[in-house]
């Protein structure tokens, strides 16, 4: 069993299953890796996290993750973030006016790609304009997740 440090690249988040309510959350692991971590329905706990928080977990042999769960540990506070969640400005740290620029101007042309493949494929049912932009943003939000681009 290995004990780990993970940063939740997701909040947690309440989902019907086939086994009832259950609570999630996406998480990348030390060497890089992304998975999910699983807790009981209702776990208000779990559910105080916030995006961008350090949690320990520990791995079994077969890759169950569990959460670790300290009796001393108070979960946040509502409305104020944990204090392992980073600021606006250390996200920033290192990161050079350029690189920002870069950033944005790739985003800016992923969502006009997407947006122009929207207007293709939605044409011949003639949309209203905000179908379109619905539509091409749900692209762009899409090929983020899936191309970890966020």
């Amino acid at each position: 069993m290995q004990l780990l440090t993970a940063t939740l690249t997701s909040a947690p988040r309440e989902v019907n299953t086939k086994y009832g309510l259950r609570t999630v959350a996406d998480l990348r692991l030390p060497d890089g890796s992304e998975d999910a971590l699983w807790r009981p329905g209702g776990d208000t706990h779990f559910l105080s996290y916030r995006k961008g928080s350090a949690v320990q977990i520990t791995k079994d042999h077969k890759g169950k993750l569990s959460l670790v769960e300290s009796s001393a540990e108070q979960p946040p506070t509502p409305g104020t973030a944990p204090a392992s969640q980073p600021s606006p400005a250390q996200l920033l740290e290192g990161t050079s006016k350029a690189d920002i620029a870069q950033y944005v101007t790739d985003m800016a042309a992923l969502y006009s790609y997407c947006y122009g493949e929207a207007v293709k494929h939605l044409a011949q049912h003639e949309p209203p304009e905000h179908a379109i932009r619905g539509a091409a943003s749900s692209l762009f939000i899409a090929a983020q997740k899936r191309f970890d681009l966020a």
